[in-house]
């Protein structure tokens, strides 16, 4: 695996210890991106976020599924370095937003779709996305 994809991944991994409320185990990224890594599965898009030195300061991770028939651009992960200044933060959200619409269209997508932990009402009006469904989630702990 070439050195920059292995840079994404680990910060695809990371992500999974750092935000509150993720469910998805840790387990089941590591093997879907890299098999797709591996594969060139193109239903899968992992983008990075380079400075002028090639250092990583964000990645992306939006995968094509299809839940009851209407097949979605799913963008699990998204993350900014704090470092990367606050002025750059929206064109570059913006620019990321640019491709993975485009992707989305040429994957024969209807709909880009996430879960964020960002209020909505600025999500819809900063980037145009609409709540369309609550996920919730009751955790077991001990009570199996």
């Amino acid at each position: 695996m070439d050195r920059l994809f292995t840079t994404v991944l680990g910060r695809v991994l990371q992500f999974c210890q750092t935000v509150p409320g993720a469910s998805v185990p840790v387990g089941w990224y590591a093997a879907r991106v890299s098999n797709a890594y591996l594969t060139d599965d193109p239903t899968v898009l992992l983008l990075a976020l380079l400075a002028d030195d090639s250092t990583v300061h964000g990645h992306c991770l939006a995968i094509v599924e299809e839940p009851y028939g209407r097949r979605t651009f799913w963008v699990y992960q998204t993350a900014i370095d704090p470092d990367v200044p606050q002025n750059m933060r929206r064109p570059i959200i913006r620019e990321g937003l640019a491709i993975l619409q485009d992707y989305a269209l040429k994957s024969n997508c209807v709909a880009l779709g996430m879960a964020t932990a960002h209020p909505t009402r600025a999500m819809g009006r900063l980037f145009g996305f609409t709540k369309t469904v609550a996920l919730l989630e009751r955790p077991l702990g001990d009570a199996r």
